[in-house]
């Protein structure tokens, strides 16, 4: 195993901060992990909920990934 957690991570996206509403906003436009059709919104909402638990209040921004052009390495 050598120190994996189980279960892994299937969704990725990107954490940014506005400093005019001063708000933290998580979404799902991630290269690698979030193209995948089976993940939904909720999976999200999750992600910011986790957040939420370790002290940091973040919104989530779900973003269609389905059939997005993959970017290029």
């Amino acid at each position: 195993m050598g120190g994996r957690v189980i279960p892994e991570a299937r969704l990725g996206g990107v954490l940014s901060y506005d400093p005019h509403s001063m708000q933290f906003t998580i979404d799902n436009d991630s290269g690698r992990f979030s193209e995948h059709a089976d993940l939904t919104p909720k999976h999200l909402k999750n992600v910011a909920l986790l957040f939420k638990e370790a002290g940091l209040e973040v919104s989530a921004r779900w973003k269609n990934m389905v059939g997005k052009p993959r970017r290029q390495k």
